[in-house]
């Protein structure tokens, strides 16, 4: 029987270095026009954040799926490793039916330096940016954030999107800030199940709203991409991956469905 223990052992040891948090995005309905019915709000993405760790390192992943044209968006990041010359990296692809985009930034603190490479875009781009101060990978500062290592402060962050970096100013907020106006039905039933410690906020240099975060603890509830823009809430895995197949479905060949689930869902 003691080989039996010490496998559920490392079972639950290893399920313990994986942590999944799933995610519904809506947008707020568009404004009623005169004459007509209200527009009621519709899902727009499904988003997956994970955190694996292993001998090998640790790895940040955010996923998302979006519903109306099957665009998929992979961003990771391969934070402090243990293999001999590896350095901490981002991978950023965006996949679309038809082609796609992938940034790829390496840092190597030691030397100053970030190697930026692109493809897939109108012209490939290799490149060496040299630095004075920190530059942080986004989905490792949020991890700071959410261990309450960072509360506050101006990070110059590394961002895919313009393939460049961008000051961000974090701040945090004690209890409920940013949800007065429209949330999601489902994000009100989770908000009041159980009261959100703080909120994280990410603002630009220009003071615009970068993402806001509700956290309870350690957990992250909820997140809004722009001011008044789509919110992000918790749902669970069942519900994601029903969710995510009958997306899939209504879009790809029958023989891609399974393939798709099984790399987007994991």
């Amino acid at each position: 029987m003691s080989w039996i223990l010490a496998f559920i052992l490392a079972a639950v040891s290893a399920e313990r270095r994986v942590r999944a948090e799933f995610f519904l995005v809506e947008e707020a309905p568009a404004a009623d026009l005169p004459g007509e019915d209200a527009v009621e709000t519709a899902p727009v993405a499904l988003v997956v954040w994970r955190r694996v760790r292993s001998e090998s390192g640790e790895l940040l992943e955010r996923d998302v799926y979006f519903r109306e044209d099957g665009i998929r968006i992979r961003h990771s990041e391969r934070l402090a490793t243990h293999v001999p010359g590896g350095l901490p990296r981002l991978v950023f692809r965006e996949l679309r039916r038809k082609g796609g985009r992938t940034w790829l930034a390496e840092l190597d603190r030691a030397q100053r330096r970030v190697e930026i490479t692109e493809w897939g875009g109108v012209h490939a781009l290799h490149e060496v940016w040299h630095f004075d101060a920190g530059v942080q990978m986004p989905l490792a500062l949020l991890e700071l954030v959410r261990a309450g290592l960072v509360s506050g402060g101006r990070f110059e962050c590394l961002e895919p999107l313009v393939g460049g970096t961008a000051a961000v100013f974090v701040t945090t907020h004690p209890g409920l800030v940013g949800v007065d106006g429209w949330v999601p039905a489902g994000l009100a039933a989770l908000l009041a199940r159980g009261a959100a410690d703080r909120t994280v906020e990410l603002r630009r240099g220009d003071g615009s709203l970068a993402g806001r975060f509700v956290f309870r603890g350690r957990e992250l509830l909820a997140s809004q991409w722009q001011a008044g823009g789509a919110w992000a809430y918790r749902i669970d895995a069942a519900d994601y991956h029903r969710l995510l197949e009958s997306w899939l479905q209504a879009v790809e060949k029958p023989q891609s469905v399974a393939e798709l689930l099984a790399s987007i869902g994991r």
